[in-house]
């Protein structure tokens, strides 16, 4: 730790951190109690050390607002050093170095960024922050091309005394626009291959379609893809699930990875916003992987090249046999936004449905998790949800709309049923308080 006046605290830390770098396996809760208590730790050390978290990270939000970017700095690293498994502490990091990318488009702190956006998402797979995280990055990276281009034009329009000798030569060296490849915004779809795991025996993913996307920008290496099917599990419950991706050119050589795509992460102890989603026998789960936030470079800053198909691989999973019977969750009600057609109907189930108040940073948490049986008697190609978050008045104070199954997925045949997990952070805008969150209603906008 760089600031603590407890010497077992800092010894606690970095028995946790040495730990954590030395094992693939996530310490559990007990185990970290555990750890404590050896050391020598009070309850009223550890009470300290969160005191400590909150006055360091109200302490970084004032100093980036006086634009004291290192004493900032400074604070959010000391929290992140007394909770090194929080994934909040993380997304704040990440929002921190990319407002400060932002402001000084400074390398080092694209880089952070992306590490401490990483590190949240492997503590929290679903972390809503994270998440938004990836997509302002990627609309902050199309916005600063953009303006490279505008630049680009505007010079030669207001400089039309230069030489025309100076500008062929200028355009030579490639000042104004890298050579085209000819992949500029190119789309196109790809197979799926996916490659079976010893540990992952009974655990079915089918893939039925995959659509890569190259950037529009000449001199850009980063693709887009979109890939979407579903996972089934025969026997065993899915507690953790990480895949990889990879991305092979007509060489069959890998060209571009996706190394962090989780799917659950319902054992992760050092995050304690758990969702507890998992898979259970017979439950299916679609996959819309990359969708939105899928882009991806090609390795070792190679130009594009056409990608002939993906190769999908499990890399971590935990899956244990399941309890001899689950509990009978309460039934949801559910209506319908239009008008429903006559061979579908549709039961859903309340699997876990649970808030966390945080006055620190004035959200509340809601974490649920909802499994719908088709009981209709004719397949369902396309399958949308509106999932709406109610105050204590019943007035929607957040909307989603939650898109289950597309025509691009396999069918929801009759008597399938289908899991889904969301989390919504229903934060104030004046950081002031949470916003009153009582309850939800879950309806069926689209379906046929």
């Amino acid at each position: 730790m760089k600031e603590s006046s407890n010497p077992l605290l800092e010894k606690y830390i970095t028995r946790l951190l040495d730990l954590q770098q030395r094992s693939a396996e996530q310490l559990t809760q007990a185990e970290i109690q555990e750890i404590a208590k050896e050391i020598g730790l009070t309850e009223q050390d550890l009470a300290e050390a969160t005191q400590t978290v909150k006055d360091a990270i109200q302490r970084s939000q004032t100093y980036q607002e006086a634009g004291r970017w290192k004493e900032a700095e400074k604070e959010l690293q000391l929290a992140a050093d007394l909770q090194p498994f929080d994934a909040n502490i993380e997304s704040l990091l990440a929002s921190f170095y990319l407002e400060k990318w932002k402001k000084f488009h400074r390398s080092e702190d694209f880089q952070a960024m992306e590490i401490h956006i990483e590190k949240c998402l492997s503590l929290s797979p679903r972390h809503a922050i994270a998440t938004q995280l990836l997509k302002d990055l990627d609309t902050e990276k199309r916005r600063k091309q953009r303006n490279r281009k505008i630049k680009i034009a505007l010079a030669v329009v207001i400089l039309p005394f230069l030489a025309v000798t100076t500008l062929f030569f200028l355009n030579e060296i490639g000042i104004f626009d890298p050579t085209p490849t000819g992949f500029e915004g190119r789309t196109y779809q790809i197979p799926v291959e996916f490659v079976p795991h010893a540990e992952a025996e009974g655990v079915n993913i089918a893939m039925n379609y995959c659509e890569i996307r190259h950037s529009e920008y000449t001199g850009s290496n980063s693709i887009d893809y979109t890939c979407l099917g579903k996972i089934t599990s025969q026997k065993f419950e899915i507690q953790t699930l990480r895949l990889k991706a990879e991305f092979l050119n007509e060489k069959q050589q890998v060209v571009a990875t996706d190394d962090y795509v989780w799917i659950v992460n319902a054992n992760n102890a050092m995050n304690r916003y758990q969702d507890g989603f998992t898979i259970h026998p017979q439950d299916r789960l679609s996959l819309s992987l990359g969708e939105g936030f899928g882009m991806i470079y090609f390795k070792d800053n190679q130009p594009p090249t056409e990608i002939k198909k993906m190769r999908l691989l499990v890399d971590v999973i935990q899956r244990y046999m399941p309890p001899a019977s689950y509990p009978v969750y309460p039934t949801i009600p559910l209506s319908w936004i239009s008008v429903p057609p006559d061979y579908l109907t549709f039961e859903a189930k309340e699997r876990q449905n649970r808030s966390i108040e945080e006055q620190d940073d004035a959200t509340t948490i809601h974490l649920l998790n909802v499994e719908i049986t088709h009981t209709g008697t004719a397949p369902c190609r396309e399958l949308i949800v509106q999932l709406d978050w109610l105050d204590l008045e019943g007035k929607v104070i957040s909307s989603k709309d939650i898109p289950l199954i597309s025509l691009k997925h396999e069918p929801f045949m009759p008597n399938e049923r289908l899991i889904f997990s969301e989390v919504n952070y229903c934060r104030s805008p004046t950081f002031n308080f949470p916003q009153a969150f009582a309850s939800y209603q879950l309806r069926i906008k689209s379906a046929n």
